[in-house]
């Protein structure tokens, strides 16, 4: 962007600020070079790229010290693995930059990401701006977020954007910050489903943001990973000590919100519920436990719109139904 079209001195200063791009990486040597590639062919110029081998085996350190030798604006940190929120944190000891955004390795971005993100957060002057994504497989798109443009400022309206109209979403990647809210807190390592904890670690840091619906975000859809493996007792613990990390902060400091905050419980249990098999007996029975536990409470709320209030009671009267119709609607899907 040419510094003679901008007008305000403060804002053209903004729009050259150094921007910090943290990418973890672990085992993804099929492709790491299509993530990195995304990033360093970015329009705007004014980058630091911080690639985090987290004790990969396979030919991903030998990738990140190829582009460091090609390109000065690409750090490379090798460490042993500790897991995403590891290795983000490894990256956020490095960064230098005003802004912070965080792209998983297996993913990509569109050329503008970068300058729309600095654009938009430059002239609404927020804490946080996040874009629109799109969600592929190896063979086409599976799904197109559908956001709407809003400036939010004040901790409620925040939650409000998340919880009841769900604008504004808990994933780390496809967001730019402001680098002083990660010298507050850090990302919570040793679980999975750390974006929801991070989430609920950094909603108190942050006064505004902003959603553009502009789809500037690749998320691929990688069936290897660890949120497409298979269910264990520890994928379900996680999930729920991260939900029910979010309720503890709500009904501590957003009561209002604890309700919605049951409901996306209850959501993600009827998910776990589906993915296991039928060896899993005992595993089924504690998920759900956890539903019923937060359904009665939140049975007569209004936080249910008439879909979620009927997935929610057929699951509560029948999991063999609502397995086998789940099970239908996602065969359907993949014709």
């Amino acid at each position: 962007m040419s510094a003679n079209v901008i007008l305000d001195k403060g804002y053209w200063i903004m729009m050259n600020s150094l921007v910090s791009v943290i990418v973890p990486i672990y085992n993804v040597e099929k492709y790491l070079e299509r993530c990195i590639k995304s990033i360093l062919q970015q329009s705007y110029n004014n980058i630091e790229v911080i690639l985090v081998d987290d004790g990969s085996n396979d030919g991903c350190p030998t990738i990140c010290d190829e582009f460091k030798r090609k390109d000065a604006r690409v750090k490379v940190v090798h460490k042993p693995n500790g897991g995403l929120s590891s290795a983000r944190n490894a990256g956020l000891e490095q960064m230098k930059g005003e802004y912070i955004t965080f792209i998983d390795s297996d993913d990509w971005v569109e050329v503008n990401f970068v300058e729309r993100m600095v654009e938009a957060i430059s002239k609404s002057k927020v804490d946080v701006v996040q874009c629109g994504y799109c969600k592929r497989n190896d063979d086409n798109v599976v799904y197109v977020s559908k956001l709407t443009n809003e400036i939010v400022y004040g901790k409620d309206k925040i939650l409000k954007s998340f919880f009841v109209t769900q604008n504004y979403q808990t994933m780390a990647w496809m967001k730019l910050y402001k680098s002083e809210i990660f010298r507050k807190i850090k990302f919570h390592e040793g679980k999975n489903n750390e974006d929801t904890i991070y989430f609920a670690d950094y909603i108190d840091k942050v006064n505004s943001i902003q959603v553009i619906n502009d789809v500037l975000y690749n998320y691929y859809v990688n069936t290897n990973s660890i949120m497409h493996s298979e269910l264990t007792k520890r994928k379900v613990e996680d999930a729920y000590f991260s939900g029910e990390y979010m309720l503890k902060k709500c009904e501590e400091k957003y009561p209002e919100f604890a309700i919605y905050m049951r409901r996306n419980i209850c959501d993600f249990s009827i998910g776990l519920y589906m993915q296991a098999d039928k060896s899993q007996k005992q595993l089924k029975k504690e998920i759900y436990t956890k539903f019923k536990n937060n359904y009665i409470l939140l049975v007569k709320s209004s936080c249910l719109d008439i879909k979620k209030r009927l997935k929610f009671w057929l699951f509560y009267k029948n999991q063999f139904l609502t397995s086998k119709f789940w099970r239908i609607k996602k065969s359907l899907r993949k014709k």
